[in-house]
């Protein structure tokens, strides 16, 4: 009977842990997050031809990223659907910017100097703008700084 009994008090303390676990809102990412387009999309607002097409942008950080591959180790990249609304930024930091490239900062790396030149939704600091981001990872990561 108390082998019984412990056997579902286990298991009621688990459920409860797990409930816990969801209801948290975590306070740090493990690591910043990069979404990029996916390429070879197509945007049937702009032709119906079917034509396939790559976010310039994104194709100029997977340069950085191949140029300095440690970069893949160190962010939470992302590949997304040309589509909107991009659901997975959406849910992060709103509906207005979610444009791509979009870094989205772990807390932990907001004591980064130009961190107000970012974005701010709610508790969280982001940016779209290219040249914003390859500064932040020259900065952070260590990499090169681009030469414009």
């Amino acid at each position: 009977m108390l082998k019984q009994f412990n056997g579902v008090f286990f298991r009621f303390l688990l459920t409860k842990l797990v409930e816990s676990i969801n209801q948290l809102e975590p306070k740090h990412f493990l690591m910043d997050i990069l979404f990029l387009l996916k390429p070879n999309f197509l945007d049937s607002a702009r032709d119906a031809d079917g034509i396939s097409y790559y976010c310039p942008d994104c194709a100029f950080l997977e340069g950085v990223l191949a140029y300095y591959p440690e970069l893949r180790q160190k962010l939470d990249i992302r590949y997304i659907d040309y589509p909107r609304p991009r659901r997975e930024i959406v849910a992060l930091v709103g509906e207005e910017h979610q444009g791509c490239p979009n870094l989205i900062v772990d807390p932990a790396n907001y004591g980064y100097s130009g961190i107000s030149e970012f974005y701010r939704f709610n508790d969280r600091y982001h940016t779209d703008d290219t040249r914003l981001l390859v500064n932040y990872l020259s900065a952070v990561y260590g990499v090169p700084v681009a030469h414009y």
